[in-house]
C-alpha cells in the first residue's frame, strides 16, 4: 500500500413569525453591520477551499488522480484489485508563499471494473480536518468528499470527474472588518476533466452553495457556480458578479 505524505487550504403569517424571521438574512438583503458576511468574504472562503496551498479541492483532485496513475489504473494490468476498498491516510501540510497549511486525511478507493474485469471507473472518497493561514483569513475547518473518476482508458489524456465535496469550520478575516463566522460550503461536482499526467484540472462546473453564521448569529446564504478555466485559474460567479482566483 501506497502512502502519500506531502510537504512542502412570502408569505409573513403573523407579526411574531416576521420578527423571527430577520434573525435569517440572505445574501439579497443588505446589512450594512461590522458583523455581517460579504460577498468578498466568502469569494475568499471558496478561494481558499480550493486552492493548492491551502490543501483546498484542487490538490485533493490532484491526489485522487495521481493514486489512479500510481496503482496502474489507466493500463491493462492494474496494481489493484477489482472490487477491492483500498485505505490511506496522509498529511498534507504546506508553508510557502505566506500560506500554511496543515490537514490529516483519511481516504479510501476501489477500482470498479466490467464484465471482463477491465477497469471501469474509481470510486474515491476522503475526510480530512486541520487549520490554514493565509495573508487574508485563516481557518479551523474539516471536510469529506466522495467522487467517480471515469475515462480510465489508456487512450484518453483526461478522465471526468463528478461527485460533491463538503467543507465545514470557522473563519477571521484578516481584511475589512475582520470578521469571524461559521460556515458551511457544498460543492457538486461536474464532469471535471482532469489531466493524467499532470493531475491538474482543465475543464469542468461545480454548482456552490454556503451557508454563514455572523458572530452576532445572523445567517448568511449565498449560492453560484465555479468554472475551471484550464490555465490553473477558476471562475466563481455569484449574485451575478465574477471573480477570478488562481488555485
Amino acid at each position: 500500500m501506497k502512502k502519500l505524505i506531502y510537504s512542502l487550504k412570502n408569505v409573513t403569517v403573523v407579526a411574531v413569525l416576521f420578527v423571527a424571521s430577520q434573525a435569517v438574512i440572505s445574501c439579497n438583503k443588505d446589512d450594512d453591520s461590522s458583523d455581517a458576511i460579504q460577498e468578498e468574504d466568502v469569494v475568499e472562503v471558496i478561494e481558499n477551499s480550493l486552492k493548492m496551498d491551502t490543501g483546498g479541492l484542487s490538490k485533493s483532485i490532484e491526489t485522487s488522480v495521481s493514486v489512479c496513475d500510481e496503482e496502474d489504473v489507466y493500463t491493462q494490468t492494474p496494481s489493484i484489485n477489482c472490487g477491492e476498498e483500498y485505505v490511506n491516510n496522509y498529511t498534507y501540510q504546506n508553508a510557502v508563499n505566506n500560506y500554511e497549511a496543515n490537514y490529516s486525511f483519511s481516504s479510501a478507493y476501489m477500482m470498479n471494473c466490467d464484465s471482463n474485469s477491465n477497469p471501469s471507473s474509481f470510486t474515491y472518497e476522503f475526510t480530512n480536518s486541520g487549520t490554514y493561514d493565509t495573508p487574508r483569513m485563516s481557518s479551523d475547518d474539516h471536510a469529506s468528499a466522495n467522487w467517480e473518476i471515469t475515462g480510465l482508458d489508456a487512450s484518453t489524456d483526461v478522465v471526468a470527474l463528478n461527485g460533491a465535496y463538503e467543507r465545514i469550520g470557522s473563519q477571521v478575516s484578516k481584511v475589512r472588518n475582520m470578521n469571524t463566522f461559521a460556515s458551511t460550503l457544498n460543492y457538486t461536482i461536474n464532469s471535471l476533466q482532469v489531466n493524467k499526467v499532470s493531475y491538474q484540472i482543465q475543464s469542468g462546473t461545480i454548482a456552490l452553495s454556503f451557508i454563514g453564521t455572523s458572530s452576532n448569529g445572523n445567517q448568511y446564504t449565498f449560492s453560484g457556480t465555479i468554472t475551471f478555466n484550464g490555465n490553473q485559474t477558476a471562475t466563481v460567479v455569484i449574485n451575478g458578479n465574477t471573480y477570478v482566483i488562481n488555485l
